[in-house]
């Protein structure tokens, strides 16, 4: 299904569109799941409530429109060798057994999560007085070798199928609160 757009002063509005008896049958159906889930006691009344009343004032979905997802080979590209050597916590700064798992293919979530990591890791004195994440974690601004490779590691973690299995279940359970 597809609105019909019309321009009017650059702003986009949806002009009126019938639904199918099919589309307005799948809306029912989940409009019911939900209902049931709320009565089971698995959804809270007053996120669905809230979420509902976000989607109708359409301030929920807003700044998806029109958008077109994208990868994070598109988003995200490492920063020059020369920034990198400034990261608190390098590429590859792991526990031993996990620096092996880096020399997968170059799309391996764990190798794109450690590469975000060390990048996030790269102190800017303009933001929070240049400390990093892996400050805050350790709360200490002389780090450990192995302090940093044990919170390497961890977020290393999140790379793998079960920590991305995890980081879901999180994104889910705090959507279902209202975050």
């Amino acid at each position: 299904m597809t609105a019909n757009t019309a321009r009017n002063d650059g702003n986009k509005k949806k002009s009126k569109q019938r639904l199918s008896a099919e589309q307005t049958g799948v809306l029912q159906q989940r409009l019911q799941d939900v209902i049931r889930r709320v009565e089971e006691g698995k959804l809270s009344f007053d996120v669905v409530a809230q979420s509902l009343q976000r989607i109708s004032e359409e301030t929920f979905i807003s700044h998806y429109k029109d958008k077109k997802p994208k990868e994070t080979w598109e988003i995200f590209t490492r920063p020059p060798l020369a920034e990198r050597r400034k990261s608190l916590s390098p590429y590859g700064m792991t526990l031993p057994h996990k620096v092996k798992r880096l020399e997968f293919p170059e799309r391996n979530p764990e190798r794109i999560m450690m590469e975000l990591w060390e990048k996030e890791n790269i102190p800017k004195p303009q933001i929070n007085h240049g400390r990093v994440p892996v400050n805050a974690i350790l709360n200490a601004v002389e780090l450990l070798p192995q302090d940093v490779q044990i919170v390497a590691a961890t977020v290393q973690w999140f790379g793998t199928n079960i920590g991305m299995s995890y980081l879901g279940e999180f994104s889910r359970a705090a959507e279902l609160r209202g975050f």
